[in-house]
Protein backbone atom coordinates (compact mmCIF):
# COMPACT_ATOMS: atom_id res chain seq x y z
CA UNK A 1 0.00 0.00 0.00
CA UNK A 2 1.54 3.37 -1.03
CA UNK A 3 1.23 6.48 1.38
CA UNK A 4 -1.20 7.80 -1.67
CA UNK A 5 -3.63 5.33 -0.97
CA UNK A 6 -7.48 6.92 -0.94
CA UNK A 7 -9.00 6.84 2.97
CA UNK A 8 -12.06 5.08 1.66
CA UNK A 9 -9.96 2.73 -0.02
CA UNK A 10 -8.01 1.76 2.90
CA UNK A 11 -11.01 1.79 5.29
CA UNK A 12 -12.54 -1.26 2.27
CA UNK A 13 -8.60 -2.91 2.92
CA UNK A 14 -9.11 -3.23 5.82
CA UNK A 15 -12.41 -4.77 6.06
CA UNK A 16 -12.09 -6.90 3.18
CA UNK A 17 -9.00 -8.45 5.47
CA UNK A 18 -11.15 -8.50 8.34
CA UNK A 19 -13.60 -10.01 6.62
CA UNK A 20 -11.29 -13.28 5.16
CA UNK A 21 -9.88 -13.61 8.87
CA UNK A 22 -13.57 -14.32 9.86
CA UNK A 23 -15.07 -11.67 10.96
CA UNK A 24 -18.65 -12.17 9.88
CA UNK A 25 -19.20 -15.23 11.73
CA UNK A 26 -17.45 -14.37 14.72
CA UNK A 27 -19.40 -14.01 18.27
CA UNK A 28 -17.12 -11.21 19.59
CA UNK A 29 -14.96 -8.95 18.01
CA UNK A 30 -12.11 -6.92 19.95
CA UNK A 31 -10.17 -3.82 18.31
CA UNK A 32 -6.88 -2.69 20.00
CA UNK A 33 -6.08 0.76 18.53
CA UNK A 34 -3.44 3.76 19.22
CA UNK A 35 -5.00 7.13 19.92
CA UNK A 36 -5.49 8.68 16.48
CA UNK A 37 -9.03 9.56 15.72
CA UNK A 38 -9.14 8.43 12.17
CA UNK A 39 -8.35 4.57 13.35
CA UNK A 40 -11.58 5.61 15.42
CA UNK A 41 -14.01 6.53 13.23
CA UNK A 42 -13.08 4.05 10.51
CA UNK A 43 -13.54 1.77 13.88
CA UNK A 44 -16.96 3.03 14.77
CA UNK A 45 -18.04 3.51 11.09
CA UNK A 46 -16.83 -0.47 9.62
CA UNK A 47 -16.78 -1.99 13.62
CA UNK A 48 -19.63 -0.39 15.50
CA UNK A 49 -20.44 -3.80 17.24
CA UNK A 50 -16.86 -4.53 18.25
CA UNK A 51 -15.62 -4.03 21.77
CA UNK A 52 -13.43 -1.22 21.15
CA UNK A 53 -9.81 -0.87 23.50
CA UNK A 54 -6.66 1.52 23.61
CA UNK A 55 -3.90 0.09 23.54
CA UNK A 56 -1.35 0.42 27.15
CA UNK A 57 0.69 2.17 25.50
CA UNK A 58 -1.03 5.08 24.53
CA UNK A 59 -2.96 4.63 27.36
CA UNK A 60 -0.67 4.92 29.74
CA UNK A 61 1.72 7.98 28.83
CA UNK A 62 -0.67 10.70 29.61
CA UNK A 63 -1.34 9.03 32.91
CA UNK A 64 2.63 9.03 33.72
CA UNK A 65 2.38 12.64 32.90
CA UNK A 66 -0.20 13.31 35.18
CA UNK A 67 1.69 11.44 37.43
CA UNK A 68 5.02 13.00 37.07
CA UNK A 69 3.12 16.65 36.85
CA UNK A 70 1.50 15.98 40.30
CA UNK A 71 4.77 14.97 42.00
CA UNK A 72 7.32 16.73 40.28
CA UNK A 73 10.04 16.25 42.93
CA UNK A 74 9.38 13.11 44.11
CA UNK A 75 9.49 10.38 41.10
CA UNK A 76 9.24 7.49 43.43
CA UNK A 77 5.96 8.64 44.28
CA UNK A 78 4.94 9.40 40.31
CA UNK A 79 6.08 5.94 39.99
CA UNK A 80 3.61 4.31 42.60
CA UNK A 81 0.72 6.44 41.52
CA UNK A 82 1.09 4.85 37.79
CA UNK A 83 1.87 1.12 39.00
Amino acid sequence: MSPETDGLDLEARIQAQAMSLGLAGAKEVFVVADGALWKWNLIEDRFRQATKILDFSHGSEPLWSLAHHLHPDSPELAQLQTS
